[in-house]
């Protein structure tokens, strides 16, 4: 341990997925200095690289550690075919005499499981180390890969006669030696993943009783001693441990990079602790006389003993890999939503074939098989997309967290789709307001332009559309809009001036702004200049600070709800407006008041995670996180997360940390990037207190007692 801990450089945050050196996020001499005066403010660092006589001694020993492994495997090719042929009977299978089954079946199923596992893994670390065994904590991690995914055929050359006798017996004692090295490896590599540091110091001292477990499961296959059972228990146990001591780590780690790799890691530890205390259940079953049982035994034994070493190996890969972790939450997700489904749909198409045919027959004397099939694929048809959005939001639920239902969401931004007109757009008086001329439409209804009889100006006049008028939920939601309005005075928060209902309509009277929404000048300028974005944000921020003041909560900040009225006096700087309070939030100290339970309030690629996961006490730090988005997008001229699909966005707000916007708008100040990324915070309690303390982190340096470090991220 430590050696671990020093070979990691212990107090430097590690970045596990910078596995590359790319010339563009080096820094230069006169980034340098001024990292040096934001003080804790750091810059994303890589790996640590070994230089001069510690590059020579680590790669010397990393040799000498890889040849080992490398060669048993050489021996267990060598004598593979001899394998097959000798009549051996493991201590771990029960023999079958199955007259329709080959003796060599489950043989040969071992020997692709072994040998899958093996290749697998050298392959994975080929991968890591090409060009990068300057990385320390590679050729480490390297070394418990090669371990793990090759510890089932060091067991089996232990377990072999052949290596008994003779001078065999020196290929037995390194194979022994090569299974106590790789696990109490990878041990070591977990307790010290993801910042190269154990969770406190006198962690290290206990590293070595972590690594006895493992030598004693040797040495047992060394000596010949028939307590594998119990042993095998005990190493399950030890990965149990090693989940708690993961879920401890998860707990205190705050930074988004580490958490998502230590999520891995817990999730890897309790599948392969899991599925191991499975395969040992079996072992402890007593024999049985039934062949069938026997070879359903030998299967499942053969598919915990695979998933149970595969699954750490799929771990580090996703850890260590360049990988778009998004996608592949995605993919794990549709992978347990539709798995579960075909084997639902599988039962049902079984149980409804059989249930039929026994019907049929009982009735008409014969099972009428081609009907029992067809009204099977009936049931099946039917049933498909009812059962999968069960399956669904099972999944996205229980699994994941994710309350919303986000198919069918808001997902891309309004400009981008000629408004369409409706009935009402001939109308040209309603009750005292004339002249209407229609302007456009929203989600709820229509908006129209038109003279105040009193005021002596212009209007604009909201209805409710005659497609939601029967709709209890959007009459709340517009009627809420309407009160929300009415209780806030700001200069940049529309103005409601009356509301009611007459002829059967909805209507509320605003405000008519003169100007054009930010979206479309941010579609018509790409980007904007640091100073320019900053005008803009600051009467922003103050408007959603002074409506989180009084209890409000917008729920839906995005350029296309920021209006910019033409200032005459300076077109240079035009008035900025929030509109569309229609999915706000009134936060009062005796009640909450609620909106549709599972719909998704808000538009995707600026949805805070605690939206996501449909917390009920939600407050001003949810906009923070839509207002950081938008700021993201006016500097770098695209949304932190551009992924195109729902699942995909959802997860990445959830999972993912933001790309560095230095990527994409190199001159950004690292100060500007990491308030950035403290407003983007995963959990509300990370990012600033209000709004305008963002806004001034934007153009300030502020002294942050610890940086959100979240490296060069592929987009």
């Amino acid at each position: 341990m430590y050696i671990l801990q020093n070979t990691f450089k212990i107090g430097q945050p590690i970045e596990l997925e910078n596995m590359t050196d790319h010339p563009s996020t080096q820094p230069t001499r006169q980034e340098d200095s001024s990292h040096q005066e934001t003080g804790s403010m750091q810059s994303p660092q890589q790996l640590p690289s070994m230089t001069g006589y510690t590059l020579w001694i680590g790669r010397s020993l990393w040799g000498v550690a890889i040849v080992l492994p490398a060669f048993l495997l050489m021996v267990y090719l060598y004598h593979m075919p001899s394998f097959l042929q000798a009549n051996f009977q493991s201590q771990f299978f029960e023999p079958q005499s199955d007259p329709f089954l080959s003796q060599y079946l489950f043989p040969t199923l071992s020997m692709v499981r072994r040998l899958s596992l093996a290749l697998g893994g050298w392959l994975l670390v080929a991968i890591m180390c090409w060009r990068r065994t300057d990385r320390a904590l590679i050729l480490w991690t390297s070394l418990a890969i090669i371990g793990i995914s090759n510890f089932s055929v060091h067991v089996e050359l232990l377990e072999r006669s052949v290596f008994q006798h003779g001078w065999l017996q020196g290929v037995r004692a390194l194979a022994a030696i090569q299974a106590w090295i790789g696990p109490s490896v990878g041990l070591g590599i977990m307790m010290v993943i993801p910042d190269g540091k154990p969770l406190s110091r006198w962690l290290r001292y206990l590293y070595p009783l972590f690594t006895i477990l493992p030598g004693l499961y040797a040495w047992i296959w060394w000596s010949e001693h028939k307590a594998y059972k119990p042993a095998l228990l005990g190493i399950s146990e030890v990965m149990l441990v090693m989940c708690i001591y993961l879920f401890i780590r998860f707990q205190w780690t705050k930074e988004p990079r580490e958490k998502l790799q230590l999520r891995w890691m817990i999730a890897a530890n309790f599948l392969s602790a899991f599925v191991f205390v499975m395969y040992a259940t079996l072992l402890f079953l007593p024999s049985s006389s039934d062949n069938t049982l026997i070879i359903l035994k030998r299967c499942a034994q053969e598919g915990f003993l695979f998933i149970g070493y595969l699954s750490p190996l799929l771990t580090f890969f996703i850890i260590l890999i360049r990988f778009r972790l998004w996608s592949f939450h995605v993919t794990v997700n549709r992978s347990l939503i539709y798995g579960a489904l075909s084997i639902t749909m599988m039962l049902v198409f079984v149980l409804g074939f059989l249930g039929i045919q026994e019907f049929l027959r009982s009735y008409l004397g014969h099972k009428q098989e081609l009907w029992s099939a067809s009204i099977g694929v009936v049931c099946v048809l039917l049933l498909y997309n009812p059962m999968r959005n069960v399956l669904r939001r099972f999944v996205d639920r229980r699994i994941y967290g994710i309350a919303i239902e986000y198919e069918g969401a808001k997902f891309e931004e309004r400009g981008t789709k000629k408004p369409e007109r409706s009935s009402l757009s001939r109308i040209t008086n309603f009750g005292q307001y004339q002249d209407l001329k229609w302007i456009g439409s929203g989600g709820m209804g229509q908006v129209f332009r038109a003279k105040h009889p009193v005021l002596k100006r212009d209007v604009a006049i909201k209805f409710l559309s005659s497609s939601h008028a029967l709709d209890p939920t959007t009459r709340e939601r517009f009627v809420r809009e309407a009160q929300t309005v009415a209780q806030l005075n700001h200069p940049h928060i529309i103005t409601l001036h009356d509301f009611g209902e007459q002829d059967d309509r909805l209507f509320m009277v605003m405000e008519y702004i003169q100007g054009e929404e930010l979206q479309k000048r941010l579609q018509r300028k790409g980007t904007f200049p640091l100073d320019e974005a900053i005008e803009l944000l600051k009467p922003i921020a103050s408007a959603l600070d002074y409506a989180h003041q009084q209890g409000v909560i917008h729920r839906d900040v995005k350029p296309s709800n920021i209006m910019l009225e033409h200032n005459e006096e300076d077109p240079l700087h035009p008035r900025v407006i929030i509109m569309d309070f229609g999915i706000a939030r009134v936060v009062d100290m005796s009640t909450l008041t609620q909106a549709d339970s599972n719909a998704i309030l808000g538009t995707l690629p600026y949805i805070a995670p605690e939206q996501i996961k449909g917390e009920k006490l939600l407050d001003g730090r949810a906009d923070q996180y839509a207002f950081a988005c938008m700021t993201y997008q006016l500097l770098t001229g695209r949304v932190p997360f551009p992924q195109r699909g729902p699942i995909e966005l959802v997860m990445s707000h959830l999972l993912h940390p933001p790309p560095s916007p230095r990527k994409f708008a190199p001159h950004i100040p690292r100060h500007t990037e990491q308030a950035l990324f403290k407003a983007l915070s995963k959990e509300p309690e990370d990012r600033f207190e209000d709004i305008t303390a963002f806004v001034e982190a934007l153009q300030t340096k502020p002294q942050l007692d610890q940086t959100l470090d979240f490296g060069d991220i592929p987009s």
